[in-house]
């Protein structure tokens, strides 16, 4: 018997040498410029999610100039383009849409204002773009929609809304019902001055909701500080990464924050779940002299974090890197798709020569291959990127990119146009 279980135990240590010597590396499957007439931010913001894979389709929205929410689909079998659909009409380049899907098919979007009611449609029929029908408009001075749906097809959305000064504002819409009365989550007490905040949300198979968050004050202009809220029970309490109850809305001075001071300058990316129901966060610093990324993941009640900057480093040496969003596949592999730029530039905003990359894990960021989503170009820049994630509870396949090319322009309603590119990833082992 002992013999035995020595040999079984020897074949269970070659299968696991064996399956860690595997190689698993990305290609570009397939890259397509969308449009060369879209908005100077046609693929913000990285809390609404942009693409959707479903019944061997991918769905994907862009904003057009100035603010023509497009919607397009891809058959992955024949790669074929479907027509691009006109989903609405917003009112500046902060228009784009938020997806989701229901159990039974049937695609949301949430898009359109800047400080304003949300427009929200559905697809007239499962895994169809090509007819919409147009729900009541709903929300509270709304901009940038994060929006997911739940295991019992419950609509969860965040947003930047509510009175003067702003607020992180969450709402949800359960089958049937109306979208339920708007909730602040989080609020700083700035007077009647510009608030913003970072809003993205993540809901786990057991139906946790996730939702990370940046408060950016324009006097003085810096984003000071990145906190986290969960609620166990589908949106009625909020709770702290430690489990504490939580009075909201959080302020700064609650004990949710990740890191703050009045000396940071950060943004939140997106948050995504990995296979352990453990949030990740990307949070990119752009104090002058500490450019990075950092990838933030909750473990036993604990932050840990992940610098980007000197995975990146070892391909590209004389680059920084600013905004990022990050997924999981259904393995647990990572993916992260980033801005980067040459270290010498002050500027970080639509700044010519920025290059898209994504940086891929197979050890949940242990290491990192760098592969080049964009090409460089010294007279505009690829910025922008946004990346598939979950928008149920469910994982994911290989993820799409979505990118930008051209600049950010001088206003929110001149026309500029840009190219807006879809890559395909292809995992090769």
């Amino acid at each position: 018997m002992k013999r035995n279980g020595f040999y079984v135990l020897m074949v269970i240590l070659v299968f696991f040498a064996c399956t860690a010597e595997k190689e698993v590396k990305l290609e570009i499957a397939l890259q397509t410029e969308l449009t060369t007439h879209g908005s100077t931010r046609a693929t913000a913001y990285s809390m609404s999610n942009k693409i959707i894979t479903a019944d061997g389709k991918k769905y994907v929205t862009w904003l057009d100039s100035v603010s023509n929410i497009m919607i397009q689909s891809i058959d992955l079998a024949t790669n074929q383009w479907s027509d691009p659909v006109l989903l609405g009409k917003g009112v500046d380049n902060h228009s784009g849409a938020a997806l989701t899907m229901d159990s039974e098919g049937y695609i949301y979007a949430v898009f359109g204002p800047h400080h304003g009611p949300f427009q929200f449609a559905r697809s007239a029929a499962p895994y169809d773009i090509s007819l919409w029908e147009q729900q009541p408009e709903f929300g509270q001075f709304g901009t940038y929609p994060g929006l997911v749906c739940d295991s019992e097809d419950v609509l969860h959305l965040t947003y930047r809304g509510g009175p003067m000064p702003r607020r992180l504002i969450y709402q949800q819409k359960k089958p049937g019902k109306s979208w339920s009365t708007p909730k602040a989550l989080v609020y700083d007490d700035v007077g009647d001055t510009y608030t913003q905040f970072g809003n993205p949300i993540a809901v786990s198979p057991s139906g946790v909701l996730h939702v990370g968050f940046h408060i950016y004050d324009l006097y003085p202009p810096a984003g000071n500080y990145v906190g986290y809220l969960q609620s166990p029970d589908a949106g009625t309490t909020w709770t702290t990464a430690k489990g504490d109850t939580v009075d909201i809305p959080a302020t700064p001075d609650t004990d949710c924050f990740i890191e703050k001071g009045k000396e940071l300058n950060m943004r939140v990316g997106n948050l995504v779940l990995d296979n352990q129901e453990r949030p990740w966060l990307s949070v990119v610093h752009l104090e002058e002299g500490g450019r990075t990324n950092i990838l933030y993941y909750l473990d036993n009640h604990q932050w840990h974090g992940i610098d980007l900057l000197p995975h990146l480093r070892q391909t590209m040496p004389e680059k920084v890197i600013l905004y990022a969003t990050l997924t999981f596949d259904a393995a647990n592999r990572l993916y992260v798709a980033a801005t980067v730029q040459d270290s010498s530039n002050s500027d970080f905003w639509g700044v010519p020569g920025q290059e898209v990359v994504l940086l891929f894990s197979v050890d949940q960021g242990q290491s990192f291959d760098v592969y080049r989503i964009s090409e460089s170009d010294s007279t505009a820049p690829a910025w922008l990127p946004g990346i598939e994630r979950p928008f149920s509870h469910q994982p994911i396949g290989t993820p799409a990119v979505l990118h930008t090319r051209g600049g950010p322009g001088t206003d929110l309603v001149t026309f500029i146009p840009t190219s807006v590119f879809f890559t395909r990833l292809d995992l090769k082992e």
